[in-house]
């Protein structure tokens, strides 16, 4: 979730943005085993669902329908080196994987 706000008092817009957690499903659970949340992973809305997620009209409890894992079998994860967004040599497997992801989805 993203918005932007007016601060009364500092008189200031604000950006802010939430991210929203369920339980871990099975991939996930091996990458986020730790830390103060351990065994959670963000929200992950399919594509199917995205209309009615944004629809203003959802109440309450079918918000709550949502709030599970995301299929892992439908996910896919990539081992990293800790510091691939610094300048100089980066690691484009998290780059090629999106490219190649977004190549077979586009057709």
């Amino acid at each position: 979730m993203y918005d932007i706000w007016q601060n009364p008092v500092a008189n200031e817009l604000v950006q802010t943005f939430s991210v929203i957690t369920v339980p871990a499903n099975e991939l996930c659970r091996k990458i986020h085993n730790g830390g103060k949340n351990p065994g959670r992973m963000p929200l992950i809305i399919s594509r199917k669902n995205e209309g009615q997620w944004i629809d203003c009209s959802l109440v309450k409890t079918k918000i709550s329908n949502f709030f599970r894992p995301f299929r892992s079998d439908l996910m896919d994860a990539y081992p990293i080196q800790r510091d691939f967004l610094k300048k100089g040599e980066m690691d484009k497997t998290v780059i090629e994987a999106a490219e190649t992801y977004l190549h077979t989805i586009s057709g």
